[in-house]
């Protein structure tokens, strides 16, 4: 039950979970040189309700991203709602030929009246909610009802374990960042429901200091939050293109997936089927779109293997599965292991006073035989420990800290 209240809350995130790896040779300096590509992941963590001061952080996050507009190709990934896709964007100024994301509101499976409370099974948690966390900004307001409300949300949950329960849950879940009430309004009979968080939007966006030609996006089966995979194609100082995708994969918890097929019945037995549907789906379209020629896909993927002592694998199923497809991550092969999603971050210690360290943010190459390569020569980690900001919080006071809970991944490739 534990597992599933800080699931109930950070749902979006992703959640770390030991394959021997003591690291490799690629250093973090860069040597100079023709024929190079500069590619960058970074989950920039703006989700209200899941991860503290996510509307405070946009602006200074999205100032900072757009120092890396020269970035060779970049994925984005939970930039949640409108606004923050739009600082991240402006920040940027890049052409918009450059620039890839799409509007999922409202797609994703049809969960009205499915994803629904029986009448009065919510109250215990409703006045609970509201007695603590009423007077709070609303996108702080479900991490409060976490915090203060752990009696009654067991409750809610022993009350359900033998039946429908899941259903209800996933609703809460969905409505993260909400007001209380406009919650326990669409969760609890009659209202209709909710089965994707943030109206259905998804978090990412795909730049490029070069023009992303036959841009092209996939709605991932997913529950709780839509995802999608960009791709594109970019060509580099005439040479053979390059095809490009950017996700943010699925991540797990206790409360079964609920996403549902056409026929109305869940299709996935547990959270890694789903994640490895998501993976095997983009790695199909991107093999399609690039036949013979090399294939990047950057993301978040929420899985990794462990490297040394310092990185601890995650989601080891959903990690196999990558490999098995062909992709390498030349991060895992750092000189000096590092992970993406670390102890030392603070937006990490105000989820968890022990979060951990984990590589879960990847950029994956996979290069057919016979054509053209992309040659790793360095890989390393930016807006990373030492990379702090300060920003006005909800209530005017500055706050020092880190701009997302997680640490960018860079990789350098020189192109033959």
């Amino acid at each position: 039950m534990k597992r599933f209240l800080v699931f109930l809350i950070f749902a979006l995130s992703c959640h770390p979970t030991t394959l021997p790896n003591a690291g490799g040779t690629l250093p973090g300096m860069c040597p100079g040189g023709i024929q190079i590509l500069e590619t960058m992941t970074y989950n920039v963590g703006l989700a209200p309700g899941v991860e503290p001061y996510a509307t405070p952080r946009i602006a200074p996050l999205a100032q900072e991203l757009g120092k890396f507009r020269d970035m060779g190709v970049m994925c984005i990934e939970e930039a949640w709602t409108k606004e923050s896709k739009e600082a991240i964007v402006s920040a940027l100024g890049l052409p918009p030929e450059n620039v890839f994301y799409v509007d999922t509101s409202g797609q994703g499976d049809d969960l009205s009246n499915v994803n629904v409370c029986k009448p009065g099974q919510l109250d215990a948690v409703a006045a609970c909610a509201r007695s603590n966390c009423d007077e709070l900004p609303t996108e702080e307001q479900s991490r409060c009802a976490y915090a203060s409300c752990k009696d009654e949300l067991v409750s809610l949950y022993g009350v359900f374990t033998g039946g429908d329960g899941a259903d209800c849950l996933n609703c809460l879940v969905s409505s993260v960042g909400q007001d209380i009430d406009e919650t326990i309004r669409e969760c609890s009979t009659p209202g209709h429901g909710r089965s994707h968080a943030y109206g259905g939007q998804n978090g990412e966006i795909l730049v490029s200091r070069f023009p992303l030609k036959n841009k092209e996006a996939l709605l991932l089966p997913s529950s709780i939050a839509n995802r999608v995979g960009l791709f594109a194609t970019i060509e580099i100082d005439g040479r053979e293109p390059i095809e490009v995708a950017c996700m943010h994969d699925g991540t797990s918890g206790d409360v079964p997936p609920s996403h549902r097929g056409p026929d109305g019945k869940r299709v996935f037995s547990d959270w890694n089927d789903e994640m490895n549907a998501q993976i095997q789906a983009v790695s199909d379209r991107l093999k399609a779109r690039a036949g013979n020629r090399p294939q990047l896909l950057l993301g978040d993927v929420n899985a990794g293997p462990a490297i040394g002592k310092a990185v601890t694998e995650d989601e080891p199923r959903v990690w196999s599965r990558i490999v098995s497809l062909g992709f390498t991550s030349p991060a895992t092969q750092a000189a000096s292991p590092f992970c993406s999603v670390c102890s030392d971050n603070t937006q990490r210690l105000i989820e968890s006073p022990h979060p951990g360290n984990h590589l879960i943010d990847h950029v994956l190459v996979r290069d057919p035989p016979g054509g053209s390569t992309l040659i790793p020569v360095c890989t390393r980690r930016l807006l990373d420990t030492d990379h702090k900001a300060y920003y006005p919080g909800y209530d005017g006071q500055l706050v020092e800290g880190h701009l997302s809970d997680h640490y960018a991944v860079a990789v350098t490739f020189r192109y033959e």
